[in-house]
């Protein structure tokens, strides 16, 4: 397989969490996994902590739980995050709101400009910004993994997804890394229930799934789980007829039934009862847009098509006249063509909206 996104060189990306000893890690393994597996180029990640120790390896707890999920932290060492070591990336992906806005108010601008909330910039679409740590977090380790692998997932699909060149004339679907997450907007406890589900090898019973959470430490009852289930988990499970519940796209099938056995024939078939009228299906949900994230400046003057060093003037008017080149308006008559235009008009938007603050300032 070709490798992508070799027109740029390097997107560098450092993931900050409180004390660098298993959120920043973890998500730093995540990414390079994801990115070795689907062959992405010209992204490296790396970690660090606000208050992180010197060289300090992460607990025992936290690196045999990595090795159980294929991630390897062993070798990990904590640093503490300095404005020197920031001034060698382009962005600072944080776990929580209050570790972006204490890079950004006590770092010099140059430097606090990167700090971004990690789930704001993966475009998650999650109830709050924040992934929490290993102790805070409802629903413990699954939970956390899960959430990781969903934001770092949706963030490098956003910054490929960004950078695919404009003049490409292919239409289809864009490019998507493959990344198990829950779907957006869950509470914690739906979050949870999902983890749990997500992790069972079949079909789990709620009295079951109300005592694995018990495990989890995190205390609720089969009533509320059941309403997660006819709400905000409704299109994500489904019911195996027998009291069963597991994710609705992941089930196991189970063993086919062995057919009824014929009645003799010297007794009249007994009569089929008529099934009654099932409900219409509800209709899907409308399909998420792809989220289109925008980094770094070297990032957005690749998307707009400019040198590094361009001017403000020359960033305005190529912005100006990329959008329209590619307004969606101009192909009303072809749906494909309009598909293609609305797809770059929005990366071109992301470019500008991340450049605009900058040209002003």
């Amino acid at each position: 397989m070709r490798p992508r996104n070799t027109h740029l060189s390097h997107l560098r990306l450092l993931f900050v969490s409180q004390d660098d000893l298993c959120r920043g890690p973890l998500a730093r393994e995540i990414a390079q996994g994801i990115v070795a597996q689907q062959h992405v180029v010209g992204m490296n990640f790396d970690s660090a902590g606000l208050r992180a120790p010197v060289a300090q390896p992460p607990p025992e707890e936290v690196v045999h739980l990595a090795q159980l999920d294929h991630l390897n932290l062993a070798y990990h060492r904590s640093r503490p995050l300095t404005p020197e070591l920031l001034a060698n990336y382009d962005a600072a992906l944080c776990m929580t709101v209050s570790i972006a806005e204490r890079i950004r108010k006590g770092y010099p601008k140059e430097q606090g400009e990167k700090a971004v909330v990690l789930s704001k910039a993966a475009q998650v679409g999650w109830q709050t910004d924040d992934i929490p740590s290993l102790v805070e977090i409802d629903g413990g380790w699954r939970t956390l993994v899960s959430q990781l692998r969903a934001a770092v997932g949706r963030l490098i699909r956003g910054v490929e997804g960004s950078l695919r060149p404009l003049d490409e004339l292919g239409v289809g679907k864009p490019i998507a890394i493959e990344v198990a997450g829950p779907p957006p907007g869950l509470s914690p406890l739906g979050l949870a229930v999902w983890s749990v589900l997500n992790g069972a090898q079949g079909p789990m019973r709620t009295a079951d799934i109300v005592e694995r959470l018990a495990r989890m430490r995190h205390k609720t009852d089969a009533m509320a789980v059941s309403r997660l289930f006819q709400g905000e988990l409704k299109r994500a499970v489904r019911a195996d007829g027998q009291g069963g519940w597991s994710l609705a796209g992941g089930a196991r099938p189970s063993a086919a039934a062995p057919p009824p056995a014929a009645p003799p024939r010297d007794e009249p078939r007994p009569s089929r009862p008529v099934p009654p009228t099932a409900a219409p299906p509800p209709p899907p949900p409308p399909p998420q847009p792809e989220a289109f994230v925008v980094l770094s400046v070297t990032q957005a003057m690749v998307i707009l098509g400019l040198p590094p060093k361009s001017d403000p003037d020359e960033v305005r008017r190529a912005y100006r006249d990329l959008m329209k080149r590619y307004h969606p308006d101009r192909f009303v008559d072809d749906p494909d063509f309009r598909q293609m235009a609305e797809e770059k008009a929005r990366r071109i938007n992301a470019a500008w909206e991340f450049m605009k603050p900058r040209l002003d300032g």
